[in-house]
């Protein structure tokens, strides 16, 4: 049993350790930001039902506000049912994403592609 102990407490310090050297290099690399004439996106390109849309949206701005990375949010509306329409106009209302309307004509030709 003390084998089977000592395994458990090595691998554990060895994974401590190892997450300790994880967040040291997160700290030093510092946040993502682009230059002084550049803009960073995150353009999202939804249709349909759209399940993960509100999930993604979330994750970035919480990237956004812990100060990871520094970038507008863009969701592309081609072709979102009504539900899904409606939880983008929220997000756009609630959060400051940015929601574009793609109009039809150029939504077919870009959803042959």
């Amino acid at each position: 049993m003390d084998i089977f102990t000592d395994a458990i407490v090595a691998s554990l310090a060895v994974l401590g350790i190892y997450l300790l050297l994880w967040m040291i290099s997160a700290a030093l690399s510092g946040p993502i930001r682009p230059g002084s004439s550049e803009t960073l996106t995150a353009l999202l390109c939804v249709h349909g039902r759209a399940p993960a849309m509100q999930y993604t949206v979330e994750r970035l701005l919480w990237l956004r506000g812990r100060g990871i990375a520094e970038f507008d949010i863009v969701i592309v509306d081609a072709g979102l049912d009504e539900d899904a329409l409606e939880v983008a106009r929220r997000l756009a209302e609630d959060t400051g994403v940015t929601l574009y309307m793609i109009p039809e004509e150029t939504k077919k030709a870009w959803m042959k592609t």
